[in-house]
């Protein structure tokens, strides 16, 4: 039944090509068929390989439907790029290219699929359509930073800075333009900040010792409520350790943000392998650390009391007579942590 029911259908492309689905042609008198739809075409018409009209269709179409993948290993041709710098595609702009009218959108996938870089063409297509098809996207911040969560208003529309960024590309708001002069004029100080060069950590103190923050504690600072982890990711990300907003923050809200973790050893040398039993449980000393980090048991509360006082002779006082060998361990820090 085989050799009646079943045929070995014709493939445009050859073994090691593949087909262009973004590609057109003039087929039967139509100037718009994908070369995807051939595939179609020869199940339906049942034209297997090796006939005439096979190899009519490949002489045909194959040049302009096929090509040999890209491997990737090197760069791939960008239409919008030159250099180093990458510029926004105007992806609906329709240009004149292999024959038809295509979108840069099809032109920009044809050339990152099918050459590399280097190749002649990758760049002889860049010079005849980068003015068509790209283009320099307003930049509001002028090279500093984007707060995209911070709400405004902008033309009568509620939005946030993130989005009317992404609006400038969609909308092709060229940098240069009197739209793009503008919005920076009007949205730079609201949506744009420069990254510090020594960045406030609200809980270090004065002499450089770093304490651990209350993530959840809800606090007032300039008329706003946020909670101190929110609070030290903005300072983080917008001040200067020495600046006067982040030397405020300090001195109002440390106390309320920031403590001294609980410290079994309280300072001393831990004997990391030393076995302690913990709610029914053995555990290295140095596994109880975690345990104590991660439960926020603060230094100078009852429970940091407690702690010490029943783990300090187990985890600090020298290594365990249960571990073997454990008096010749090579201590890296013998004097300390």
């Amino acid at each position: 039944l085989m050799q009646h029911c079943c045929f070995d259908k014709c493939l445009l492309c050859g073994e090691n090509e593949q087909i262009d689905w973004d590609g057109y042609v003039t087929f039967e008198g139509k100037d718009d068929v994908s070369c995807g739809s051939f595939d179609w075409y020869f199940t339906t018409n049942v034209i297997e390989e090796g006939t005439a009209q096979c190899d009519q269709m490949q002489n045909a179409f194959s040049k302009q439907c096929c090509y040999e993948p890209m491997d990737y290993s090197t760069p791939a041709c960008s239409l919008c790029k030159q250099g180093e710098i990458w510029y926004e595609i105007n992806g609906t702009a329709e240009v004149f290219f292999d024959g038809l009218s295509r979108t840069c959108t099809d032109v920009s996938n044809s050339l990152f699929r099918k050459y590399d870089e280097q190749n002649g063409f990758c760049a002889a297509v860049r010079n005849e359509y980068f003015d068509a098809c790209c283009f320099e996207k307003c930049d509001i911040c002028q090279g500093s930073l984007l707060d995209a969560n911070v709400e405004i208003a902008y033309n009568g529309t509620a939005t946030t800075c993130l989005e009317l960024g992404i609006r400038f590309a969609a909308d092709i708001v060229q940098e240069g333009s009197e739209e793009c002069k503008a919005a920076k004029s009007a949205l730079f100080e609201p949506c744009c900040y420069q990254s510090p060069l020594d960045p406030c950590v609200l809980c270090t103190s004065a002499d450089g010792k770093a304490g651990e923050i209350r993530e959840n504690q809800d606090v007032n600072f300039y008329g706003s409520t946020t909670t101190c982890s929110d609070l030290n990711s903005f300072l983080v990300a917008r001040e200067e350790q020495l600046g006067f907003m982040c030397q405020a923050a300090k001195a109002e809200l440390q106390d309320s943000c920031c403590f001294e973790k609980c410290d079994i050893c309280a300072n001393g040398n831990l004997y990391w392998d030393n076995p302690v039993e913990f709610n029914g449980v053995t555990f290295a000393c140095g596994e109880l650390t975690w345990i104590i980090t991660g439960n926020m048991y603060e230094g100078g509360s009852d429970e940091c009391n407690h702690i010490q006082s029943t783990y300090y002779d187990k985890c600090c006082s020298g290594p365990s007579p249960d571990i073997p060998n454990a008096a010749n361990k090579c201590e890296i820090c013998p004097n300390g942590k």
